[in-house]
């Protein structure tokens, strides 16, 4: 698992793979799907995640309380991909980032500073198998505890010496 995943926002945003999967229709809509799907599934993939935004919007989301999510808007000057860059180029230990875009200057800079790049198709397929794998692991612990030994249903109504327990108690 790396340290620090960072998302190229808009990258991923407008990449086919997301597009084809998304219901929402504004572009505040997606965003905050994408910063949902992250906030659920991405702490799989690193301890830290940051979701880069160009800054020229003014808006700003709360969608998620998450701590290990931070959600970036690059400042007016900058755009995402430089900022991405340069968050990259002043970290410590780039060998334990992974940065999501398929933009080939940021993909070049970053891999160049020692970061891992990953294309926004890989990370849109990564995350659909994620979600299927959890959400098997969960049906099949789920199945799993629908059967209860008579014991683990006895064990509420009747004490261990096999009395039966008084309703107050």
């Amino acid at each position: 698992m790396k340290k620090w995943l960072i998302i190229d926002g808009y990258n991923l945003l407008y990449s086919p793979s997301f597009i084809d999967k998304s219901a929402a229709k504004s572009l505040e809509e997606r965003r905050d799907q994408i910063i949902r799907e992250v906030a659920e599934l991405g702490y799989l993939m690193a301890e830290k995640l940051t979701i880069v935004f160009d800054g020229r919007s003014s808006v700003k989301t709360s969608i998620t309380n998450d701590k290990s999510l931070e959600i970036m808007f690059a400042p007016p000057e900058l755009t995402a991909d430089a900022f991405i860059i340069r968050l990259v180029g002043k970290c410590n230990f780039p060998e334990e980032v992974t940065v999501v875009s398929s933009d080939k200057i940021v993909v070049e800079n970053v891999t160049s500073l020692g970061a891992e790049a990953i294309s926004t198709n890989f990370f849109c397929e990564w995350m659909a198998n994620a979600r299927q794998n959890l959400s098997a692991r969960l049906s099949r612990q789920s199945i799993r505890r629908t059967s209860f030994t008579l014991g683990e249903i006895l064990s509420d109504r009747f004490t261990r010496n096999g009395h039966k327990k008084s309703e107050n108690g």
